[in-house]
């Protein structure tokens, strides 16, 4: 099942489906975004096969500039996509898709070139993706603060914060 309760933490198990569902939904962001430029990768755990995740899909998208920001805050909104504003570097210009009210299935983080956070999150899973290891510390790391954390999902992420900054070599 895709979607969680946005103040939840739940990790399911790899589900190979993740990757099919996020190619459907970027199939909808390129034909709603026909003729703007931009990069849209597929970001989060989800983005990394035999990782535990919330079964939430995360979209990045990296805008050339914030010009053609409103353009794109209109053409995602055409397939449902909700802008939620400014979440900074934890989160960019997020949008959501939400199956029932609170009950998301999809997060679309936006940044513009040069951000920093971009390069982060693609670092950050590609290293998971081709280190079997560290995948599986991962995932017991993240099993263990969707427990100890399962009504706090701010407290769950700054919990694994330090785990993400020792691979992204971050001091």
């Amino acid at each position: 099942m895709l979607g969680l309760n946005r103040y939840i933490v739940d990790d399911s198990e790899p589900n190979p489906e993740w990757a099919s569902e996020y190619e459907v939904i970027a199939t909808q962001i390129r034909r709603a975004t026909n003729g703007i430029e931009l990069e849209l990768e597929h970001i989060g755990s989800t983005s990394v096969p035999n990782l535990v995740a919330k079964p939430v899909i995360d979209v990045g998208i990296l805008l050339p500039d914030e010009l053609q920001f409103n353009e794109l805050v209109a053409a995602l909104s055409s397939i449902n996509l909700i802008y939620r504003g400014d979440k900074g570097a934890v989160g960019g210009r997020m949008f959501v898709r939400e199956s029932a009210t609170e009950f998301r299935t999809h997060h679309i983080h936006v940044y513009f070139k040069g951000a920093p956070e971009w390069d982060r999150y693609l670092i950050f899973r590609d290293n998971l993706r081709a280190n079997a290891t560290l995948r599986e510390e991962y995932s017991a790391l993240k099993r263990k603060l969707a427990v100890q954390y399962r009504d706090d999902r701010i407290a769950y992420t700054d919990a694994k914060s330090e785990f993400v900054n020792r691979i992204l070599n971050v001091r």
